[in-house]
């Protein structure tokens, strides 16, 4: 799993009706939630690879982290932006 920070884990993969849950193996790593509602694109990302045949990509505004350090605490929000385009605060007029 990847975010923004480009690093990888291996867990679960869970669809809910409404989104998305990345549950890691290790447990002091945080669940990710993917809501559908802040999904830009879904891909898939396997076309012409023999080693991988089932991979796709999530490209989201926002991603929830909860349980981090398998505490239980609100969840965190990361906001993420996509390449060449700025996030919200720097497309405010000064």
């Amino acid at each position: 799993m990847r975010i923004g920070r480009r690093r990888k884990s291996k867990g679960w993969l869970k669809v809910c009706s409404k989104s998305l849950v990345f549950e890691p193996h290790d447990a002091f790593e945080p669940l990710l939630k993917f809501a559908f509602r802040d999904c830009t694109k879904i891909a898939d990302l396997s076309r012409g690879l023999r080693t991988v045949p089932e991979l796709f990509g999530v490209t989201c505004e926002r991603v929830y982290e909860m349980r981090a350090n398998n505490v239980i605490a609100p969840y965190n929000i990361i906001k993420v932006w996509g390449v060449g385009r700025p996030p919200a605060e720097a497309q405010r007029p000064s």
